[in-house]
């Protein structure tokens, strides 16, 4: 078991200029599709910018704390679930009656359970990079509706987090922070 993708990675906060390729991107989504999600929707949509100038277009929505950051990147996902997931059903989830349990949710519980799957996927999305050799630094230090507005305006999709991805600057690298203990933070019943 290769638990030292879970035990010994860390969040990066700076990256060294070493290139994330195409295919490695490509190869992180092929690995990460695989996450559970609520009957199998997907919701999870990313956009993985890399280029500078799409780079530039992203800085104006980073706060000014995290810019550095993400300047340094190599690549950062803007991990982002579709409003319209359930328009792929026919497709992922064949098995289920149309319509489907969705349209009988209200919109606010329809969102949710987008939010939520996509989520689930997103730690897969940690996950394998992690094991790919990839250093990731999850950001939350943005403008999601600028975000929006600059890539995804005229698109279903909504942007929860951003992911760096690339190899970090280890001399750059926080120690480790704590965790709660089993106890604390787990009951069995």
């Amino acid at each position: 078991m290769h638990t030292e993708v879970f035990t010994q990675a860390r969040s990066a906060k700076l990256y060294t200029n070493t290139p994330v390729d195409p295919a490695q991107i490509q190869a992180l989504y092929d690995l990460a599709k695989w996450a559970p999600t609520e009957s199998n929707t997907c919701p999870m949509r990313l956009l993985f910018i890399q280029s500078k100038d799409a780079k530039a277009r992203l800085l104006p929505a980073i706060a000014a704390g995290n810019v550095a950051k993400v300047e340094s990147a190599p690549v950062t996902a803007v991990v982002a679930f579709d409003t319209a997931f359930t328009e792929k059903l026919p497709v992922l989830a064949p098995h289920m009656p149309s319509p489907s349990y969705f349209d009988h949710m209200s919109a606010e519980a329809k969102a949710f359970s987008g939010y939520r799957s996509t989520h689930l996927q997103a730690g897969m999305l940690i996950a394998a990079a992690r094991s790919m050799g990839l250093d990731c630094g999850p950001l939350a230090g943005f403008d999601r509706a600028a975000v929006d507005a600059e890539f995804f305006a005229d698109s279903t999709w909504q942007t929860s987090f951003l992911l760096m991805l690339g190899v970090a600057d280890t001399s750059q690298v926080y120690p480790r922070g704590p965790r709660l203990s089993f106890e604390e933070a787990c009951q069995i019943i």
